[in-house]
């Protein structure tokens, strides 16, 4: 049905009626409207003269470029409009609603959809990312099942942890910590030992169980040297000793001991070991020589006996000689030779001499006061 027309001013038609030649006369008939019309039914008759002849329309209206009719109980052929003073051939098309546009994840599966709006030319999907999980040293590759994509300048976040400390006889490991070293990282060392331990002679070698080193300048303290034993480098044997001689001969003639004159030492505490010689003569009688080291006290710590032949001869003497030894720990005080005659039968007066009578006229003494003497060696 083609329509030009003028709005008509007056009431709205109905049924069948005529105008002037400025109006128009609008006929309807049952032809022409379904038995049953909705109100804003939806219809794709073409118009002729609109600006958009084949868009759809809502309801029954027939339209110009200038007016449109609203269509109202159509049922029986009865039509009931309005005049629209003002309409332009785009103003009756109802611009579709923009939908949001559907987030993009991995592996979403492609579809034609079901929604009933456009999607506009310059839409955009969004594509969802999530953050990089951090990687641990000795993780296997997966392929994973997460939904967002990774950007291309992702990273993955490696751990630092910080390095163990090693101690001396730890086993070599691969270790299993998750999180990586870096290059320059260090591994701390075992607390250096302060004092080494002090050596003792007899000590067996040992590896030792301290888990500490040891500086490279340490020194282990050398273990205080024994009695007689001195040096700094080089131990060496520095004893102390003590002697006496007779610088005047001593007769003996009692049975019971006597000190032999200027033969007597002064011994510091500690343990000596005492050496005494005497050297004695008789003029042709027999004698018996007893000679003992004892202490201030008069005890004797070691005594010899030793016989002397009568010579034969009165100008001549006999000579004899006795030696005698003893361990004494001292005490600071004196060391001494004391001596004795026979008691019964060889009653025997000798003497104890300052010399040996060597180059002497018939073996009387040489007065070289380096006879009968006494002598100590410091042993501890």
């Amino acid at each position: 049905m083609s329509v030009t027309h003028t709005p008509k001013a007056g009431p709205l038609l109905t049924g069948t009626e005529y105008e002037s030649a400025t109006h128009h006369i609008v006929s309807l008939v049952d032809a022409d409207i379904p038995a049953t019309i909705a109100r804003d039914t939806e219809v794709t008759t073409a118009v002729s003269d609109h600006s958009a002849a084949a868009d759809p329309h809502t309801g029954y209206r027939l339209e110009s470029a200038d007016h449109s009719h609203a269509t109202t109980g159509l049922q029986g052929g009865t039509v009931s409009h309005a005049v629209l003073t003002s309409v332009t051939a785009t103003d009756h098309h109802a611009a579709p609603a923009a939908g949001p546009d559907a987030n993009v994840t991995v592996d979403t599966a492609g579809a034609a959809g079901t929604a009933s709006t456009f999607a506009r030319s310059g839409h955009g999907h969004q594509v969802v990312t999530s953050a990089s999980a951090a990687a641990a040293i000795g993780t296997a590759a997966a392929g994973t099942s997460g939904t967002a994509p990774s950007r291309g300048d992702h990273v993955h976040a490696t751990g630092a942890g910080t390095p163990s400390t090693q101690a001396f006889g730890d086993a070599a490991a691969t270790g299993s910590g998750p999180a990586a070293s870096m290059t320059d990282h260090k591994h701390a060392f075992p607390a250096l030992g302060t004092t080494p331990s002090t050596q003792a002679f007899a000590d067996a070698a040992a590896g030792g169980s301290a888990v500490t080193p040891s500086k490279n300048d340490h020194k282990h303290a050398m273990p205080a040297l024994g009695f007689g034993l001195s040096g700094t480098s080089t131990a060496v044997v520095s004893l102390t000793t003590a002697s006496a001689f007779a610088t005047a001969t001593t007769s003996v003639s009692a049975a019971t001991y006597a000190d032999v004159t200027g033969v007597t030492v002064t011994l510091a505490a500690g343990t000596w070991l005492v050496v005494a010689q005497c050297v004695g003569s008789s003029v042709n009688a027999q004698a018996i020589m007893h000679v003992a080291i004892t202490d201030a006290s008069n005890v004797i710590l070691s005594e010899q006996s030793q016989g002397i032949g009568a010579s034969g001869t009165a100008s001549v003497a006999q000579l004899g000689h006795v030696s005698v030894q003893a361990i004494v720990v001292a005490t600071g005080a004196a060391i001494k030779m004391r001596a004795a005659r026979g008691l019964t039968t060889i009653t025997g007066t000798w003497t104890a001499m300052d010399g040996a009578g060597t180059n002497t006229l018939n073996n009387l003494t040489d007065n070289s006061d380096k006879g009968t003497g006494i002598f100590a060696v410091r042993i501890a």
